[in-house]
């Protein structure tokens, strides 16, 4: 089966040309095909991200030229994917600091690089929705098979393992940095994605890291170099109300998501079962996050499941939940729980030293073993005494309070213009 496969995409290669081949190609490669089971969708990836030594040495001989580089940033390549919801943590900080560079001159550019399809009508619509003032810069929709086709910048960013590959073989920048917000390679089994992922690390480019403690892990594990920002959130959008009496009943919030094997999605079934059968009517457990059948994961008359829920509309939401149960297993917090505790929710997640820089176990959140008896002790010792979640939502406000996101574009924008890099 798996030489089948090799001689299929071959036969594409011969067929077709190694232009017109690989384009094909290509157009099939980052529609999900790194979940796909099929050996053929896989081997059509790596054809498609394959690079060679001299690729690798051409790619390192350009970052050394940029130590000392001199010019001002005036104009920026962003390697971005194909978005669904601007609003979405990853791809909304992207547009973030972008809008934050246009605010010093910049120009952006936003190369839409792994959906050749999609108009870019539809992407600015979409990027008017978060960031009006940026709409109008250029869009390209990436349509393969030669990156170097694409226009040059001053610096260019990858801002998805994939994306690294494009700007691994892109010649026409001056500089390379790698937009990373969380340990990707544990989005996969180990394996052949996992390997290429992990690679990535090692292409030399200049990294900005969302959050300190995936910076720390990163730094340690891959000795890769580069800064790190802190996240924050809307403030505007995210804040608390002061709290109604609810007749001793709590809103619990649980973060649904069981096509994402980094939520522990089954360890939430196990614990939310547990904890309505304890308390009964005495909890209300609402689900958001994605939309899945609650009769068909046995939660019928135990969640209310939102599916996906509009931004604004999650900052009401949380702000009438009493405690949120967020879990994430990689190696970064999620936005989830900030957003949470700035609408002041007590937040319940599980140990994971990676995030020990945010989460404070009795001070500003409860931390949890992955065990559902576990978590329901303490979400007892919760509800049994409300002075408890008084406590820990105040201090959850007053850690997020200080968090600036003007402040960690400036701190960004101060290491990739600092000539002595």
């Amino acid at each position: 089966m798996l030489l089948k496969n090799i001689k299929k995409v071959a036969n594409i290669l011969y067929k077709n040309g190694l232009i017109k081949g690989s384009k094909i190609i290509f157009y099939k490669i980052f529609k999900g095909v790194e979940n796909s089971s099929k050996i053929e969708d896989k081997v059509s990836l790596i054809y498609a991200i394959d690079f060679s030594f001299k690729d690798y040495e051409i790619n390192k001989k350009l970052l050394k030229n940029f130590e000392s580089y001199k010019e001002d940033i005036k104009k920026i390549n962003w390697f971005i994917p194909y978005f669904i919801h601007p609003f979405y943590g990853g791809i909304y900080t992207i547009f973030r600091f972008a809008n934050g560079f246009a605010k010093k001159g910049v120009q952006n550019r936003f190369i839409i690089y792994d959906k050749p399809s999609i108009s870019k009508k539809k992407i600015k619509e979409k990027i008017a929705l978060i960031f009006p003032d940026i709409s109008d810069e250029e869009i390209i929709i990436y349509k393969g098979p030669d990156v170097n086709i694409l226009p040059e910048a001053d610096i260019s960013f990858a801002t998805l393992w994939t994306s690294a590959y494009m700007l691994l073989k892109f010649k026409k920048t001056k500089g390379k940095f790698y937009f990373i917000q969380d340990y990707e390679p544990l989005f996969y089994p180990a394996g052949s994605i996992y390997g290429m992922c992990e690679a990535t690390y090692r292409f030399g480019f200049r990294c900005i890291v969302n959050s300190p403690g995936l910076y720390k892990f990163l730094k340690y594990k891959h000795q890769i170099e580069g800064e790190y920002f802190t996240p924050a959130v809307d403030k505007e959008v995210f804040y608390p109300l002061k709290r109604k009496n609810n007749n001793g009943r709590f809103k619990v919030f649980i973060y649904g998501r069981p096509h994402h094997e980094r939520n522990a999605f089954e360890l939430l079934v196990a614990t939310v079962r547990l904890l309505k059968k304890r308390f009964n009517n005495k909890v209300e457990i609402i689900s958001a996050g994605s939309n899945w059948p609650i009769k068909e994961y046995g939660l019928k008359g135990i969640v209310n499941n939102l599916g996906l829920v509009d931004y604004y509309e999650t900052a009401k939401l949380y702000r009438n939940c009493d405690i949120g149960l967020v879990f994430m297993f990689t190696k970064h917090p999620s936005y989830l729980p900030i957003e949470l505790m700035a609408s002041g929710c007590v937040v319940i997640t599980n140990n994971n030293p990676v995030n020990n820089w945010l989460f404070k176990d009795g001070y500003n959140c409860i931390i949890v073993e992955p065990s559902p008896s576990y978590i329901l002790d303490k979400l007892e010792w919760l509800i049994n005494d409300p002075k408890n979640i008084e406590y820990l939502r105040n201090n959850g406000f007053k850690t997020i309070e200080k968090l600036s996101w003007d402040k960690e574009i400036n701190k960004i924008w101060k290491y990739i213009t600092n000539k002595n890099l």
